[in-house]
Parts: C-alpha cells; structure tokens; sequence
C-alpha cells in the first residue's frame, strides 16, 4: 500500500531547504531584536546564508557548464576562481 520511499514526502524534497533558510532567516531577525549584542552577530549570519548559497550554487552550474563544454581545464578554474582542483 506504501509507495517507494524516495516518493513518500516529495514536499520535503522541494520545499525542504526553503523552509530552513526562511526559518534560520527569520531567527537571526528575532535574534537581532532580542539580544542587541549577540543577536547581531547570528542575524548577520543567518540573513547572509541564503546570499551564499545562492553564490555558491550559481558559481558551481557556471564551471559545471564549462566543463561540459570542455573550456573549463583545472588551470583555467584556478587561475579564474583562485580555487584549487
């Protein structure tokens, strides 16, 4: 009666993520009200995170691209990103 269970809660697997940065967001926001000194500090962090991840996924489908199309060699990542391969 059960189906796989990679298709019990398809939900979870879209909207799963979302949910936890609006919930890490919104805590840094209260957090920042609440306690003036430390509070700024986990609302700096947490209202960044979704900035960073939005980064860091762009820049990994930018060189996956260039790899597919055979421009992006290890050298030429690490002499355009300063990252190491």
């Amino acid at each position: 009666m059960h189906g796989p269970p990679d298709r019990s809660r398809p939900w979870l697997r879209v909207f799963g993520v979302p949910l936890l940065q609006g919930v890490l967001t919104t805590i840094g926001l209260l957090a920042a009200l609440i306690w003036a000194d430390i509070g700024k500090y986990i609302a700096w962090v947490t209202v960044g995170a979704p900035v960073a991840i939005v980064c860091w996924v762009w820049l990994r489908r930018r060189l996956e691209k260039r790899r597919q199309k055979g421009r992006a060699s290890p050298q030429w990542i690490s002499r355009h990103t300063g990252l190491e391969l």
